[in-house]
C-alpha cells in the first residue's frame, strides 16, 4: 500500500527509486522475477550506447560550436534553430565545395571520410559567418 501512496504523490521517477530502496531495505534482491533481471547486464559491463553524429546548431549568424572535432567516418549535422535563413558552404582540404540548401529550419548532415582541415561558411553572410571542422585519422 504505501507504494502505491508514493505513485499518487510523488510521480513515477522517485517511484522507481523508492521501490529500489524498499528492495535493499528488506534484504534485496531475492527471486527478483522479470522485473528486475539485470536490465544492464553484470556490474563490470558498460550499457551500449547509441553513437549519434556530432551536431552543430545554426543560430541567428552563427554556428554553435564554431569548431568541431571529429573522427574520419564520422558525420555533423547541421540543425536550424535561429529565426533566419542560412546555409552550410564547406571547402574540402582537395578544394572542392559542398552546399546544403538555403533554408530557415531543417537538418543538413556530411559524412568526413578524409582527414584534413574543412572550412565552412554561410552562402548568404559569408566570413561573418563561419566555422570549422577538425577531422583526425
Amino acid at each position: 500500500m504505501f507504494g502505491a501512496q508514493v505513485v499518487l504523490r510523488i510521480g513515477l521517477g522517485t517511484v522507481a527509486l523508492a521501490g529500489v530502496a524498499a528492495m535493499t531495505a528488506c534484504g534485496g534482491g531475492g527471486g527478483g522475477g522479470a522485473d528486475t533481471a539485470g536490465a544492464s547486464g553484470p556490474a563490470n559491463t558498460p550499457a551500449p550506447t547509441v553513437e549519434r553524429n556530432a551536431r552543430v546548431t545554426i543560430g541567428d549568424n552563427i554556428y554553435q560550436p564554431v569548431l568541431s572535432s571529429i573522427s574520419a567516418g564520422k558525420s555533423i549535422d547541421w540543425v536550424w534553430e535561429g529565426s533566419g535563413t542560412h546555409s552550410v558552404v564547406i571547402k574540402t582540404p582537395d578544394g572542392k565545395e559542398v552546399k546544403s540548401p538555403e533554408q530557415a529550419k531543417g537538418t543538413f548532415s556530411y559524412k568526413f571520410e578524409t582527414a584534413g582541415t574543412y572550412d565552412y561558411n554561410c552562402s548568404i553572410h559569408g566570413d561573418r559567418m563561419q566555422g570549422r571542422v577538425q577531422v583526425s585519422q
